[in-house]
């Protein structure tokens, strides 16, 4: 094998590239078990859903109380504070565990949040899908107040974008060899 790249390995044989569920931790962004401390952060803080191109302020604390009310039906004994936080972030069910649990009561037909309707139940499950993106979204800045702002990608997503486009040759090579 001449210089040992991508091309190399994919002339040698059969090329897979499997990442596990941390790959990204690499590049800074959260694990799994940290995004719903992220998410509960936010909550005590005030300051998640706060983008006012999405909502007002009202329908931003709106949005926060009704996520409120779904995370403490779906986690029995949680509560909204630093000190309870602290104490139990470790132990704490993962997020894609209640995003399950959401949609099992959807596709189920099965109110597991007491007092919600179906719709109050798929509004809260899309505010915790919004939840997770606020905590790893990107640095916005404002161009001007008619239009939505450039993405300007944050330290994590930089790494992220070459880290993916130094396996596109292998990945190249994988689609030619299989033929996908």
């Amino acid at each position: 094998m001449p210089g040992g790249g991508a091309e190399d390995l994919g002339a040698a044989g059969k090329v897979a590239v499997f990442l596990g569920a941390g790959a990204s931790r690499t590049f800074g962004w959260p694990l799994t078990n940290e995004l719903l401390p992220l998410i509960l952060e936010g909550l005590i803080e005030r300051n998640l859903f706060h983008d006012l191109r999405i909502n007002d302020l009202e329908d931003n604390r709106n949005d926060r109380e009704l996520l409120t009310k779904a995370l403490i039906a779906l986690c029995p004994g949680l509560e909204l504070s630093r000190s309870f936080l602290s104490e139990n972030e470790n132990r704490l069910p993962l997020v894609t565990s209640l995003l399950s649990m959401l949609d099992f009561s959807l596709s189920s037909g099965q109110a597991l949040i007491a007092g919600l309707s179906s719709d109050e139940i798929r509004e809260a499950r899309m505010l915790l899908e919004r939840a997770i993106y606020e905590v790893i979204e990107h640095v916005e800045t404002e161009t001007s107040k008619t239009n939505w702002p450039p993405r300007e990608p944050n330290e994590w997503t930089t790494s992220l974008v070459e880290w993916l486009d130094n396996l596109r040759p292998i990945s190249d090579i994988a689609i030619h060899h299989f033929k996908l």
